[in-house]
């Protein structure tokens, strides 16, 4: 009787040993905050969390600003050349639990800034971060390439920087006249009129007086 009680024991505790590993497998590492619609919400909205690479000179200046760069690239590219005072988190490092803690720390006066080689490699983290219920983060336009390799002159600015001019990933025309069966067929096509904000230029302030 003792030995069948024993086996009946085991059988439970192995069924519980089950059930408990089927819910650790079941429920996410880091569960989202944002609801679908509301995740879609913050993307449709992220011109509104975007910081140029201009004002970032003036940012750095300012020690009333309460801010922080975070770099999420490699730390080879990090070690080359960064924005002064960033904080280096790769992209396959945002999800640790160190890092997660730092965004923590941070309360939701202070800004974290993403930058990366280019924006696209910021907007991942950015998304990711955002759902896990972080909403005091942004994103640098242009990435550390632009940052670092163009004029930052806020009066000395083009209409249209280059990291607001979106050019098309593919040339479609180019690839009906390869594809067979279609190549034969003329297509003429324009492509749609480039349609992107414009930055007013600043006026420098005349200095001077009575």
């Amino acid at each position: 009787m003792k030995k069948i009680n024993n086996l009946i024991a085991g059988a439970i505790a192995f069924v519980a040993v089950i059930f408990i590993a089927m819910i650790s497998i079941n429920q996410p590492e880091h569960p989202y905050e944002l609801s679908h619609d509301e995740a879609l919400d913050t993307t449709l909205a992220m011109a509104e969390m975007e910081v140029y690479p201009e004002d970032v000179p003036m940012m750095l200046e300012d020690s009333a600003s309460n801010h922080v760069f975070i770099d999420v690239r490699n730390p080879g590219e990090f070690i080359k050349g960064h924005i002064e005072g960033a904080k280096n988190i790769p992209v396959n490092s945002i999800l640790k639990e160190s890092s997660l803690e730092f965004f923590r720390e941070k309360d939701s006066a202070t800004t974290a800034i993403l930058y990366g080689k280019d924006q696209i490699q910021a907007n991942a983290p950015w998304m990711l971060l955002t759902q896990l219920g972080f909403n005091n983060i942004k994103v640098m336009k242009g990435g550390y390439e632009y940052y670092s390799t163009h004029s930052l002159d806020i009066y000395d600015m083009p209409a249209i920087p280059e990291y607001m001019i979106e050019e098309p990933m593919y040339d479609y025309q180019q690839v009906v006249e390869e594809t067979p069966g279609i190549g034969d067929v003329k297509v003429e096509t324009e492509g749609p009129e480039k349609v992107v904000p414009k930055r007013k230029k600043k006026e420098r302030q005349v200095e001077g007086g009575c």
